[in-house]
């Protein structure tokens, strides 16, 4: 549509150049069939080049149409790639948000973990203590048993001794 107004633009622009018309004398004086006649074979010897720029505009609006054709498809396409990537970074971002949360939670149980360690070894220690005062407490029993081994040793030796004392001093009455 554009075209063939650009063409009568064009011829309607020649044919006031050819009469010596401006466009505002155009307007005020009615075009009559008289002045069609006249300008007939200006407007039949003007068909080759018209129709020549006519075809070049045909073509310069179809290469255009093309162009935003491919522009279209070109956009359509790149679209398309970022609502991929928007698609790929809220998944990226819901794994990365899972990944946060189980870090946390592992970030929690290592803190538990760790503070039940610490109790375990404060027992450890504890229980370590007990031990190290249970074995020198032992260490004294033994001790003590021995030296009440030796006393007993020693009592009996010496009872024995003052059993043969006492039968002696019978046997000397």
């Amino acid at each position: 549509m554009a075209p063939r107004s650009v063409c009568r633009a064009t011829v309607a622009n020649h044919m006031w150049q050819w009469a010596g018309c401006t466009p505002w004398l155009k307007r005020s004086r009615p075009v009559s069939t008289t002045n069609a006649l006249t300008y007939a074979p200006f407007i039949s010897s003007m068909r080759g080049p018209v129709g020549a720029e006519v075809q070049k505009l045909k073509q310069q609006a179809q290469e255009s149409k093309q162009f935003m054709d491919k522009q279209e498809a070109e956009e359509r396409k790149l679209l398309k790639i970022i609502a991929d990537a928007d698609a790929d970074r809220l998944r990226q971002k819901k794994d990365l948000d899972q990944v946060i949360s189980e870090r946390d939670i592992l970030g929690t149980q290592l803190v538990r973990r760790n503070d039940e360690l610490a109790l375990l070894y404060e027992k450890i220690k504890i229980q370590q203590s007990i031990l190290n005062k249970g074995e020198v407490q032992y260490s004294q029993r033994v001790d003590d048993l021995r030296l009440l081994k030796m006393e007993i040793k020693r009592l009996r030796c010496e009872k024995g001794i003052l059993n043969k004392t006492v039968s002696n001093v019978e046997d000397l009455r």
